[in-house]
This record gives C-alpha cells, sequence and structure tokens, in this order.
C-alpha cells in the first residue's frame, strides 16, 4: 500500500527537502532481510540426535547400568560438551554461509529535483520517489509502473517460484489485473527487469516492502563445493575401515584374552566415536568460511563457498572489456558521418536519431553526448519526448542492434560495420556505394585501431528503409591496475581470453594496451560468450568469467567461477546475481587477492584434513599395538572422549585462521580437488601419524614397565598427557605445506592458545575427575618423559628442513614454497 503522501509528478521527482523529510519519516531502505535460521535450541537438539551422539550417550547409559554412576556423569557431561562444541562451530559455519549470501544496497537511478536525473544508493530511496530501471535491474523497492517503454517482462520468482517473466505496464486497463496476487502494474522488492525498461515510483520501502513482511529473502541453498563432497566421500570409506578395525579389536580383547565384555564393548564404542572422521565436512566448510571472510578486508565479498576451491584451481579467464578492463566512463571524442570529415559537431539528423534511441541520458554512451554536446543534445532530448513514448524496445540475439520504435519513427543503435552493411542509403552522401562503403569500413579500422569504441545510429521506414546516419566515436580508459593484474594472472600460467561486443580493432587496441592476452573475440553476442566458456571448459579448462553486464551474465552462470565489478558504472543487477565474488574496490586487483588467499585456503583444508587423519590413524594404531602387546586399551572412555574434543577444535580452528605464511605459496601447493587428496596426501598421513605413535606408545610402555609407579593406570595417564600435548606440536609443525618452519614463520596465536587450554584442561582433570577419568598421579620422570616425547612431531619439521636445504641447493633458487617440493610433501 502507498503511504499518505502527496503524488509525485513522475516527469519532475521530489525535491531535496522533500526527500529529507521522508527519510526521516520512513527511515533508510534496508536491503531485505534474510529468513532467520533455526532457533538455538532447534539446533542443539539436532546436534544431539546425531548417530554418533547418540551412541556415546548409549556409552554413558551402560556405565551406568554397570554401576559405575561417576564415569557415566563424566561422560554424560563430556558428550553435552560436545554436543555445545558442535553446535556453536556448526552454527558460526552457518552463519558465516548465510551473510555471504545476505542482499547488498544497489545504485539505482532516479528522476529528482526539478526532473534532474542521477544516480543514488538504494538505502537512499524514499516513498513517492521517481526510479528508472532497465534490463537486468532489480526493483530496489515496492515501484507501481509509471510508464512502460516496450514489452516490460519482470521475473517474479521471489514470489511466485516460476521463472516465466510477467508482462507490466502502467496502462489504466490493465493496473487493476493481477498476475497471481501481485497487480500487473506494481513491481516488487527484488524482481528483476528482464526486458524493455521503464519508469516507476516507490509505493514501499525498508520494513513496509511485501518482501520484508514475508518474512525476507530465503537464505539461497548453497551448492555443495566438490571439497566437501569429497570429504564425504572419504569420510564414508575411513569411517568403514575405522568401524571394523574397532570391531576386531573389541573381538581380539574380548575373545583372545578374555577382557571384561561389558568395559571393553564400551570402550570399543567409544573408540569407534573418536577414529570415525566425521568433522571432514565441516572442517571443509570451516577453514572456506574463514578465508571468504578474511576477504572482506580487501573489498572482496564471496557470495557462494564453492568459489574459493574453484579460484584455486582457476587455469582460463575469460574478460568482458567494458567495465572490467575499461571504467566505462565514456567521453565523446568525434562523429563520423559519411561523406564528411571526421569532426566534433553534431549533425542535426544524427543527434535527433541518438536522442530518440535514448530514453533517459544515464547510460554512459548517452551521458557522454550530452556532456560533449550540452544544450544541442538537451533541446533535441525534449523535442524526441515531446514525438510521443517508446512503443517497442528490443536487441536482436544475431545482431545486437538495439531497435527503439517511437511514434516519430525506428531507430536502430549498434555496430556501425552492421548498420552500413544493412543500410541502402545515408543521408548526407545519398545511396550507398560499394565504394562508400568500403571506405567507412577503413574509417571505422581506423579509429577502432586507436582504442576508440564505435556505436552507429540509423534510422528505419517502410518507404527508404534502412537509413545509415552516421556513428560515434567514444574513449574509454583502462582501468589503473588491469595490466597489473593481468600479469600476476599470466604469470600463474592462467590462459587470459578477452571477450567482448566491440569492434575488433578496439578489442585488440585494448588488448595491446593492458597485455598478456592470449586470444581476443570481438563482436561476441551473449550466446557466443557462452559458449566460448563451454570450448574452454571442454578442452579441460577451469573458467573464470569476469564481467558486469546483463549480456554477460549467461556466460557468467555457464564459468566455473564468476566475478563482478561492482563499482562499474554499467553494472546489471543480473550480473551482480550471477556472480560468486564481488569485487566492491574500484578496480580487478581484488581478482589477485582472492585468487591467492583461494589458494593458501586450499592448502589449508588439505593440511586441515591431513593433521586430522593422522590423529584418527595414530589413535587406531596405538589401539592395536597396545591391545596386542600389553593387552589393554591405551585410554578410558573419558580419555578418548577428551582427545576427540581436543583433536576436532584444534585442527579447525588453527588451520582456519593460519594465516598467509611469510613465504610465497605457489599454487601447485593447492592443486585440483581432484589430485590434491591422492597419494601424495596418503604419504603425508602416514609421516604424520608415525611420530605422533612413536611419542604417545613410548610413553604408554615406559608408563606401563619402567617408571616408578608402573601401572596400566600410569601407563593410560601418560599416554593421555603425551597425546594432549604431542598432537597440538604436531599441528604447529604442519601448518606449512612444504617450507620449514623457518621459512614459514615460527609464531601462531592459535596453537599457543589451544596448547594453553589443554594445559587447563589436563591439569582439571587430575584435579577435579581423576577417578572417573582414569588418571592417577604420575611420577617425576614420567612427567620428563612425557614432555620429551610431546616434541617428537617436531621431526615433521626437522625432515622438511633436510628435504628444503636438498631442494633448494638442487634449484639454485630463494627460500620459497616452490612446485617442486610442494608435490613431493
Amino acid at each position: 500500500m502507498e503511504p499518505d503522501q502527496p503524488p509525485t509528478d513522475p516527469s519532475l521527482g521530489l525535491p531535496p527537502a522533500e526527500v529529507a523529510r521522508r527519510a526521516a519519516t520512513f527511515g533508510p531502505n534496508s536491503p531485505p532481510p534474510l529468513r532467520p535460521g533455526k532457533p538455538l535450541l532447534r539446533v542443539l537438539l539436532s546436534e544431539a540426535q546425531e548417530p554418533m551422539m547418540l551412541l556415546l550417550f548409549a556409552v554413558a547409559a551402560g556405565y551406568l547400568v554397570l554401576g559405575e554412576l561417576a564415569e557415566a556423569v563424566v561422560v554424560t557431561l563430556a558428550v553435552l560438551a560436545m554436543v555445545a562444541i558442535e553446535m556453536v562451530t556448526e552454527h558460526r559455519a552457518k552463519v558465516a554461509v548465510k551473510n555471504m549470501s545476505a542482499p547488498a544496497a544497489s545504485i539505482v537511478t532516479v528522476r529528482r529535483d526539478g526532473g534532474r536525473v542521477e544516480v543514488v544508493s538504494s538505502v537512499e530511496l524514499v516513498p513517492g520517489d521517481i526510479v528508472l530501471l532497465d534490463r537486468g535491474q532489480a526493483a530496489p523497492a515496492d515501484l507501481r509502473v509509471v510508464a512502460d517503454e516496450g514489452a516490460l517482462l519482470v521475473n517474479e520468482a521471489t514470489y511466485s517460484g516460476e521463472n516465466e517473466p510477467v508482462q507490466k505496464t502502467s496502462a489504466a486497463a490493465l493496473a487493476g489485473t493481477t498476475e497471481g496476487d501481485i497487480p500487473r502494474n506494481v513491481v516488487l522488492t527484488g524482481s528483476v527487469v528482464v526486458a524493455g525498461r521503464g519508469t516507476f515510483i516507490v509505493t514501499a520501502t525498508g520494513p513496509a516492502t511485501r518482501l520484508a513482511q514475508l518474512g525476507g529473502l530465503k537464505p539461497p541453498k548453497q551448492p555443495k563445493t566438490h571439497l566437501a563432497k569429497l570429504m564425504k566421500r572419504l569420510a564414508y570409506f575411513t569411517t568403514l575401515l575405522a568401524a571394523a578395525v574397532v570391531a576386531s579389536i573389541v573381538a581380539y580383547g574380548t575373545l583372545a584374552l578374555h577382557l571384561p565384555w561389558r568395559e571393553t564393548l564400551l570402550l570399543g564404542l567409544t573408540l569407534a566415536f573418536a577414529t570415525i572422521p566425521e568433522e571432514l565436512p565441516l572442517m571443509v566448510k570451516v577453514v572456506l568460511a574463514a578465508a571468504a571472510h578474511d576477504l572482506t578486508d580487501s573489498n572482496v565479498v564471496v557470495r557462494r563457498l564453492r568459489a574459493l576451491e574453484q579460484l584455486a584451481g582457476v587455469t582460463a579467464l575469460v574478460t568482458d572489456k567494458t567495465g572490467t578492463l575499461t571504467e566505462n566512463k565514456m567521453a565523446l571524442a568525434a562523429r563520423l558521418v559519411p561523406g564528411a570529415a571526421d569532426g566534433a559537431e553534431p549533425t542535426d539528423d544524427l543527434l535527433a536519431a541518438w536522442a530518440a534511441s535514448a530514453v533517459a541520458w544515464t547510460d554512459p554512451h548517452d551521458a557522454a553526448v550530452k556532456a560533449r554536446w550540452g544544450d544541442a543534445a538537451d533541446q533535441v532530448l525534449a523535442a524526441a519526448a515531446a514525438a510521443g513514448p517508446v512503443i517497442e524496445q528490443s536487441v536482436d540475439p544475431d545482431t545486437m542492434l538495439r531497435r527503439v520504435v517511437r511514434a516519430s519513427g525506428t531507430v536502430l543503435r549498434g555496430a556501425p560495420e552492421t548498420l552500413l552493411a544493412l543500410a541502402s542509403r545515408t543521408t548526407a552522401a545519398g545511396p550507398l556505394s560499394a565504394t562508400l562503403k568500403s571506405a567507412e569500413s577503413a574509417r571505422f579500422a581506423h579509429w577502432a585501431a586507436q582504442g576508440y569504441r564505435l556505436i552507429g545510429i540509423a534510422t528505419q521506414s517502410s518507404e527508404s528503409g534502412l537509413t545509415y546516419l552516421g556513428a560515434l566515436a567514444f574513449t574509454d580508459p583502462v582501468r589503473l591496475h588491469a595490466p597489473e593484474w593481468l600479469a600476476a594472472c599470466r604469470a600463474a600460467g592462467t590462459w587470459i581470453v578477452l571477450a567482448t561486443g566491440d569492434h575488433p580493432g578496439t578489442a585488440h587496441a585494448v588488448a595491446r594496451a593492458v597485455g598478456g592476452v592470449d586470444e581476443v573475440h570481438a563482436r561476441c553476442s551473449p550466446e557466443a560468450k557462452v559458449q566460448l566458456v563451454r570450448q574452454l571448459a571442454d578442452a579441460g579448462h577451469r573458467v573464470l568469467f569476469v564481467g558486469d553486464g546483463a549480456n554477460d551474465s549467461a556466460a557468467m552462470r555457464a564459468a566455473a567461477v564468476a566475478a563482478v565489478v561492482a563499482a562499474s558504472p554499467g553494472r546489471a543487477d543480473a550480473a551482480l546475481d550471477a556472480a560468486d565474488v564481488v569485487l566492491l574496490g574500484r578496480g580487478l586487483d581484488g581478482i589477485a587477492e582472492a585468487v591467492r588467499v583461494a589458494h593458501w585456503a586450499t592448502v589449508r583444508v588439505r593440511q586441515a584434513v591431513a593433521f586430522y587423519l593422522a590423529c584418527k590413524l595414530a589413535l587406531v594404531a596405538l589401539t592395536v599395538v597396545c591391545v596386542a602387546v600389553f593387552g589393554a586399551f591405551p585410554f578410558s572412555a573419558v580419555q578418548l572422549l577428551v582427545l576427540e574434543m581436543s583433536m576436532d577444535l584444534g585442527a579447525t580452528t588453527l588451520f582456519a585462521r593460519e594465516p598467509m605464511p611469510l613465504c610465497s605459496v605457489d599454487r601447485t601447493a593447492a592443486g585440483s580437488p581432484d589430485t590434491m587428496f591422492g597419494a601424495s596426501l596418503a604419504r603425508w598421513i602416514a609421516g604424520a601419524a608415525t611420530p605422533l605413535l612413536a611419542a604417545v606408545l613410548a610413553a604408554f610402555a615406559l608408563g606401563r614397565a619402567f617408571v616408578v609407579g608402573a601401572s596400566l593406570d600410569q601407563a593410560r595417564s601418560m599416554a593421555f598427557v603425551t597425546w594432549m600435548l604431542a598432537h597440538i606440536v604436531l599441528a604447529y609443525a604442519m601448518r606449512s605445506p612444504a617450507a620449514p618452519l623457518r621459512a614459514h614463520g615460527f609464531t601462531s596465536r592459535v596453537a599457543g592458545i589451544w596448547l594453553a587450554v589443554a594445559v587447563v584442561v589436563v591439569a582439571g582433570m587430575f584435579a577435579l575427575v581423576a577417578g572417573p577419568a582414569g588418571l592417577v598421579p604420575i611420577a617425576r620422570e614420567g612427567w620428563i618423559v612425557c614432555l620429551a616425547a610431546s616434541l617428537v612431531p617436531l621431526g615433521v619439521d626437522v625432515v622438511r628442513e633436510v628435504q628444503w636445504s636438498v631442494a633448494q641447493r638442487g634449484e639454485g633458487e630463494g627460500v620459497g614454497e616452490t612446485s617442486p617440493l610442494l608435490h613431493h610433501v
């Protein structure tokens, strides 16, 4: 419902004072909120009902049945703590992912202050504002159609669930009709104009919009990343393996060693929980979400998590020209009229036709014409408006010519060589001869080769056919950091393709200006860009598409990952919606940073997985050896739960927050998701599990037979303390994918906090729950053994130091994480 305010004259808009008054009354037009997720209580109950958690509750119940009340209480408290940790971790990851999908303020063209057209943030809109929308733009508030030009089609899928566009109109006869429950003259917040253009009046903003009253936008479902799918499969197979090993251990302990079957079964079930790697998919989500959050400091917004893993493996870049490599800030340089010398002053027929094809002077080309020709452009625009509104507007998908039909006639705008080929005459030189066409074509090539953008104009009538009037040449400066950005991409081995709708000469001139372009495709239609992306993908490339226009959106959706420059003057909402990565800055350097961070995020995922599975492998191997050699489990049920909590929480936090190393990280450190988890990772896991196993096994063996007070409980206590320290030392050493810590960086704030928390937890367990946890006081020499053994995992870094030194001497290079060594970790 429209607010009770004085009506606005669509031709004049609101005066500044009235805008300020309504802004104070109605508040900012904040973007529609996302619908809230599940309440925390429901999330808590959901986590508690997970199969692994139910398994632990069963273990607690088993201890209670056996009469071990203290153990039952401690296990229950430990399980509740794990549920809380799981809930917080999962909730934070989901919130981070949800925030990526939150809508941002857009840029809107409005008519205010006596008819002046200006561009404002959508947050500044007030009820009664006059808004101008074109193809590819989304409604920034609830709107009513004032004037529709051509076939105004709007996608209302947010409300109807249907992707079929709906025609909107201001016609009085249809104003009251509806499509579903939405009137034909109403466009609601978030609906996208897919064809035509129109003038609208704002009827509701912010919390008063229909979308806000419906509860906000439903967060789009994030597609599962390839890494997450891979982790799920890996977790499935390792779960089967762990379950088989644990079942064998329980059977052996019960049948061969004659251990009490009830206690053995409960320990076996707890061991199964501790060794099954169910956290792998969540670990991927947390690490990637942390990387996406880090990129916000560089004015880069990652809207879909899969974009990060895709960016890490990009091998081909397809980029649009206007608004991407260039600033889309047009300046009119000359008019090219057949039979006349190049000049700067307009001709009456050329300017009149141009004005008739420009419904509003907000397009960068139209704004450049008005800026150069000033009063003459205003007079002709007024005359064009007086000739009547736009009856029809369309773009030919084959020729990409824009056709505008008014009562006064039909005007076509587009590639001058296409118009010239279709035209039969010109007003300045009469009939178009083959000689004149050849001369004009050479003229186009001359201007285009210097980097000018050429837009031709022609009129059409049933009597005289197509009459070519001439072309306008525009300058569009290259973005400041575009050459450096492309050079960085090229240095990383990326194949660079420029795809533009401009003249071939213009495209090649811009390619020369920025440097490093491998392929140039000119006069590309939206379909041709999609086909180009698919051809590169079929050739084995992972394609990044960077664009900003509505004509780029289809190719952006076809690419593996897409980015948009949000600050581009011609940026369309359709391109923003298709983008996985949004560059909020004014240049392209954000993409280079996004690729760099994506590489490091993928490396961090690999390191987190390697550490996590190394711990699981070491735990299983330790249990097998202890049961086979010593006839006992190395840990009690409570100890297993505590070390599992430490592994899960510590691994996720440390590797998610690990900063970029001091030395460079070659992109081959990440690899593709298909190759990064192959044989090299298996060797890395085995190599990391070995020192952890050796350290804890030595502590257990010494505590079982050699230290003062040697006993099973002493051995378990020493093994527990050693594990709690040693697995953190191992994680600290594994922060680097290839370089030794001296090159990667010694300091780690998260590892320090993790170690401090582990010490406090161990001390608290000895002081408060020693009996139920199966802990006994450790002799002095036992503590010395624990501390010394916990440093054994640093051997991972010693081995890496030797490999690094040998590789550096062999290659004659300085310190840096180069690809040859990375392939051997």
